[in-house]
């Protein structure tokens, strides 16, 4: 009885370490901040007419960009990214992003109808900037006025710190550079207006501290 109970064990051992060879996570590390300048800023493709003002700087860190729709055209998107050129230096079927980041906005929606949104994504691209995954960063704020509806607001300046983390599930190759972006993404529909939170003609501003890819 007490061989049969030394081999259960054992086998028990075995599992475990397999399993644990199995799940066994990358160990990488890379980060840029706006003292070293990041890779590139841009915005994604040309930006339709009711997006104006655009500003970016990849070595300041920040976009920025003034938003004024109107009724019955749209919806209009504007992309724009702070970016971070990376080389896996092993295989890594998913991987953590991180990053410290500002940003102030203000959404305004009136009559007859109008629909705004907003958020900061991280995006991972190809080298040649192919998009290969997105995912939301922890910040999104939408607002809408329904047809034939008033006046609406909100505003606000957010901050996130590099210790939220989020997961992307890609399966990085080891040798091979990727591109990882902090984007401010605007979405507007009807009567709607994307600003900073100081108000009219003031561009909404998204200041990115510092981007962090690890597993």
């Amino acid at each position: 009885m007490e061989k049969k109970h030394g081999r259960v064990l054992s086998c028990l051992v075995v599992i475990i370490v397999l399993t644990s060879a199995t799940n066994a996570s990358a160990t990488f590390s890379f980060f840029r901040t706006d003292n070293t300048g990041y890779d590139d800023a841009r915005t994604v493709g040309s930006l339709p007419l009711c997006y104006y003002d655009e500003d970016y700087s990849k070595d300041s860190g920040f976009v920025a960009v003034k938003g004024d729709h109107n009724a019955p055209f749209g919806p209009d998107v504007a992309k724009m990214e702070i970016v971070m050129r990376f080389r896996a230096t092993e295989d890594s079927s998913s991987f953590e992003v991180s990053a410290t980041w500002v940003i102030t906005y203000m959404l305004e929606t009136n009559w007859p109808v109008g629909e705004a949104r907003i958020e900061v994504r991280y995006v991972l691209y190809s080298d040649s900037y192919s998009g290969l995954e997105s995912r939301n960063a922890g910040f999104s704020r939408s607002i809408n006025t329904p047809l034939f509806g008033g006046y609406n607001s909100i505003n606000g300046i957010v901050s996130k710190s590099g210790e939220d983390s989020v997961t992307l599930y890609y399966d990085l190759q080891d040798g091979t550079w990727y591109r990882v972006a902090v984007q401010l993404y605007i979405y507007l529909d009807g009567e709607a207006n994307a600003w900073s939170q100081a108000g009219a003609d003031n561009p909404i501003h998204l200041d990115v501290v510092e981007i962090i890819v690890s597993g």
